[in-house]
């Protein structure tokens, strides 16, 4: 729970499928018209609107890690990245946040 502001996962581990015997996934990245291609599983973020929060959790996703998160510090939004391999990146500002 937080006391201000709103929370937006956008993944790509649920609303998935294969087409053409390659996976693909809900996210469509505007510069290729595909399946967006990155090392994002899933970001979540903390913005002031869940409008904020759901864009910014896109775009970070589109982005991969390196240039998503670069995007959200920049941005000085809370942001938690879930890669392929498992690691986990953390926005300066969702130390905020955590318990």
């Amino acid at each position: 729970q937080i006391a201000r502001g709103a929370v937006a996962t956008s993944g790509r581990d649920f609303r998935k499928w294969t087409r053409d015997g390659k996976a693909a996934h809900h996210l469509i990245d505007p510069r290729s018209g595909l399946p967006a291609v990155t090392d994002v599983l899933t970001a979540t973020v903390i913005a002031p609107t869940i409008f904020q929060a759901e864009v910014a959790a896109k775009v970070a996703l589109l982005l991969g890690s390196v240039n998503g998160l670069a995007w959200l510090e920049a941005r000085e939004l809370a942001a938690r990245l879930i890669l392929d391999d498992g690691n986990i990146l953390t926005s300066a500002r969702m130390e905020e946040f955590l318990v």
